[in-house]
């Protein structure tokens, strides 16, 4: 294969990210992301919803369901042809219950998911308190690993703080009593002090790296966050007209 033909799929690519961004703009996806300078912690938050007439409890908790098994199968979505055009690959150690995201063209592993578990209770009622409304459910996905990562010292096995964690939460909020009418909030984060390779290790990291890291896997974050809530909105809308 010549130089430009392997480089047709990355062109494209970036072209179908920034597209992806500007659409994303206009629907009901709000993101927000920020990289901090002096710590190299990045933080991201984006939140979408979606408005249905009536929800029984019973529906409420079938959601919750339905959300878990989204979430869980977010490795898997990162593997899509539909959304990396083939460049990730995703596969599970042997041993252990653990998730490798990595590159088709070259055999380097980018990210290492640990399983989904739930949040604390002090993360849950924090989300119920911000969002005015009922945690349904609420989810975190260790990041112990991988290219994109710089890890810290860990305190246990358990400890999420050592590469921070992917967290997603589904809220129910009451949009208007009379006619009870509820939305979903689908909020996912970059939360416990992740830090990300490309800032570097030096202090304070340099405007070239905090650019390069907003130009590149920030942006990218963005793009694959703005599909998987279209996902998640899809399969919740795909779940309660078939109820």
């Amino acid at each position: 294969m010549n130089r430009g033909a392997a480089t047709r799929p990355l062109i494209a690519f970036a072209i179908i990210i920034n597209f992806a961004v500007i659409q994303g703009a206009t629907e009901s996806f709000k993101s927000k992301a920020h990289l901090n300078r002096d710590t190299g912690i990045a933080t991201s938050c984006e939140e979408s919803r979606v408005v249905f007439s009536s929800l029984s409890q019973k529906t409420i908790d079938e959601i919750a369901c339905v959300a878990k098994g989204v979430i869980a199968e977010y490795p898997n979505f990162l593997a899509r042809a539909s959304l990396t055009l083939g460049l990730l690959n995703v596969h599970a150690a042997r041993g252990n219950s653990q998730v490798y995201v990595s590159t088709s063209v070259f055999p380097f592993d980018l990210l290492c998911f640990g399983p989904p578990r739930d949040s604390s209770k002090a993360v849950r009622t924090m989300k119920a308190y911000e969002y005015k409304g009922a945690v349904l459910c609420s989810l975190e996905m260790p990041i112990l690993g991988g290219l994109l990562t710089q890890l810290t010292e860990r305190k246990s096995s358990d400890d999420v703080e050592a590469g921070g964690c992917l967290r997603f939460t589904v809220i129910r909020k009451a949009v208007n009593t009379s006619s009870h009418s509820s939305s979903i909030v689908f909020v996912t984060e970059i939360a416990e002090r992740y830090k990300p390779s490309i800032a570097g290790k030096c202090y304070p990291r340099s405007k070239f790296r905090s650019v390069m890291y907003c130009a590149t896997q920030r942006r990218f974050h963005k793009y694959v966050m703005w599909r998987f809530h279209r996902v998640f909105r899809k399969e919740l809308e795909r779940y309660l007209n078939s109820a």
